[in-house]
């Protein structure tokens, strides 16, 4: 329901308002979207910064110390990623590039969840076409696409449809 989209957008607007101003940032830099941003945010910490998980990802956007050493073109320690505005910047980044390799969202966060050579070997052009995909992975993949949808329909940007999905809003069709 329309009630159930807005109470959701406003608690994920309400936990990350905090770090509004890193989003804007790194979505200006990186060139991607807000809510996406928000809504991998959500799914991987649910806003607590200083998250480690048992693989050793850390921070808001959980990122192994590795890959944003690699993002970062130098050396990331652990306390460092637990800030949040590196955090989100290296978080971003790597969505970004990401998006540039896979051109799908949906292919785009499998990756981020399950590693971008799995992506390769098992997925040809769209995540639908993804074989042997770990149940974690493609419930990781709606989840974030669904906290997507709740903040683009709260901002007017798309209206729900029958399945909850959110469709665009055509110009001059309402």
């Amino acid at each position: 329901s329309n009630a159930e989209i807005t109470k959701r957008a406003d608690e994920l607007n309400r936990l990350f308002k905090k770090y509004d101003t890193y989003i804007g940032n790194a979505v200006e830099k990186h060139g991607v979207d807000k809510n996406l941003i928000k809504a991998v945010m959500f799914k991987e910490s649910s806003g607590i910064p200083d998250q480690v998980s048992s693989l050793g990802a850390v921070g808001l956007m959980q990122i192994k110390p590795d890959t944003a050493s690699e993002l970062a073109g130098r050396e990331v320690s652990v306390e460092e990623l637990k800030q949040p505005e590196l955090n989100i910047d290296l978080g971003t980044k790597y969505i970004k590039q990401l998006l540039d390799i896979f051109d799908y969202e949906e292919l785009s966060l499998a990756a981020y969840n399950w590693g971008q050579g799995n992506v390769r070997q098992n997925c040809r052009d769209t995540f639908n076409s993804c074989k042997h995909i770990p149940k974690e992975t493609s419930d990781y993949v709606e989840l974030v696409s669904k906290y997507r949808n709740y903040l683009d329909i709260n901002e007017g940007k798309f209206v729900a449809g029958s399945d909850g999905e959110a469709r665009e809003i055509k110009t001059g069709s309402l």
